[in-house]
């Protein structure tokens, strides 16, 4: 098989036909279940977290926390689905994707 004519064909489906063409690909990789060997260092990081975790299992934070940590920290990475209405609003008429209103309301 040539990798690069099959490339080079894959990238002139439209975008649906490549998107379902990757989600095959992902489930014939998942469906054999032959994941890669981590090396010596995951396995240590893994084992440090899992003991960790034993040693205190009540230091958890909900998604929410986790969240709203990220999004007060990190101004810039809030995303506009886990807004609420009103701060979605305000993001729209502060980006520079809308069309800018001359100071009538619609």
């Amino acid at each position: 098989m040539d990798i690069t004519a099959t490339l080079n064909e894959i990238v002139t489906l439209k975008v649906e036909d490549r998107i379902r063409l990757v989600q095959a690909i992902w489930d014939s990789i998942a469906a054999e279940e032959a994941y890669p060997e981590l090396t010596e260092e995951e396995k240590q990081e893994l084992d440090n977290r899992i003991a960790e975790s034993d040693a205190n299992p009540d230091n958890v934070m909900t998604w929410e926390e986790v969240r709203n940590s990220i999004c007060l920290n990190k101004p810039s990475l809030k995303h506009p689905q886990f807004l609420p209405k009103s701060e979605k609003l305000e993001l729209f008429f502060q980006s520079s994707l809308h069309p800018k209103l001359d100071g009538n309301l619609l």
